[in-house]
């Protein structure tokens, strides 16, 4: 059941040496959930997309896991 988002995630695991907690945070899921993204098994849906928890007005969790990504010791 991969999909774009699930790879996305992985991406920024894989990347941006992201912790499952620091992912979750991000997007608002449980970092259970977070794991069974990069496990493959589950793919993000609903409020889980950036781009829909930023539509939501959290832009701030997308902007903390984006800032990780540019500097993982900033996070």
């Amino acid at each position: 059941m991969t999909t774009a988002y699930a790879e996305e995630a992985i991406h920024v695991h894989d990347t941006g040496h992201l912790s499952d907690r620091e992912i979750a945070r991000a997007t608002g899921a449980a970092p259970s959930t977070v794991r069974e993204w990069l496990s493959r098994r589950s793919a993000p849906s609903g409020l889980h997309k950036p781009i829909e928890r930023i539509a939501a007005g959290d832009y701030r969790a997308v902007a903390r896991l984006v800032s990780g990504l540019e500097d993982p010791g900033a996070v």
